[in-house]
């Protein structure tokens, strides 16, 4: 079996760390995507409504305001292994929403 080589491989920065407030029925409330401590996964989304936090939290189930947040696709979450129909423009700029760009280490 060959050896596995390390890249580093571009990903815009929502991939790592985002947030956008979310208005509902009783206020605004903050939607995140970024590291989670306790989840099922590493990488997900959080929100600071009640039901979240006490109900949904850990479950794997989202509440209706991360729903309408990926229904509405807010997040750019492009990946150039996901991706690579889009090559990375000049600098450190995404090329899918122009914001900045992270490297994540990947083994090929």
């Amino acid at each position: 079996m060959p050896d596995l080589i390390i890249v580093d491989v571009p990903t815009c920065a929502t991939n790592s760390h985002w947030r956008t407030e979310v208005q509902g029925q009783t206020g605004k409330y903050l939607v995140t995507f970024g590291h989670v401590e306790m989840g099922p996964v590493a990488n997900d989304y959080t929100c600071s409504c009640p039901h979240f936090q006490y109900r949904l939290f850990g479950t794997g189930e989202y509440c209706k305001h991360i729903k309408r947040v990926i229904e509405q696709k807010l997040r750019c979450a492009w990946n150039a292994e996901l991706e690579p129909v889009h090559a990375p423009i000049g600098g450190n700029f995404c090329p899918k929403c122009t914001g900045p760009l992270t490297f994540e280490r990947v083994a090929v």
